[in-house]
């Protein structure tokens, strides 16, 4: 099957299906590797959590301290300096 799929050209949407299909030849992986990856991820969605969390900190400290508004208001326009 892998050979029939390796001479067929890259389709229109410059997707070549070959990588997929490679892929696809291993349908089960080891089931601690797939736990190990599961944690890491859940490592990464915590890290990414805490910093949008830290970031909500920031803009209201910013804004109640030393009154500076950070967030961006709902249709504002670019200034004319940052347009190209």
């Amino acid at each position: 099957m892998d050979a029939y799929y390796a001479n067929v050209p890259v389709r229109s949407s410059g997707v070549n299906p070959t990588p997929i299909l490679k892929d696809m030849s291993n349908p089960l992986e080891e089931p601690k590797q797939l736990k190990a990856r599961i944690k890491q991820l859940e490592e990464e969605l915590k890290i990414s959590k805490l910093k949008g969390k830290a970031y909500q900190v920031m803009v209201e400290i910013a804004k109640h301290d030393y009154g500076i508004d950070l967030e961006k208001k709902s249709g504002a326009k670019q200034s004319k300096s940052s347009e190209k």
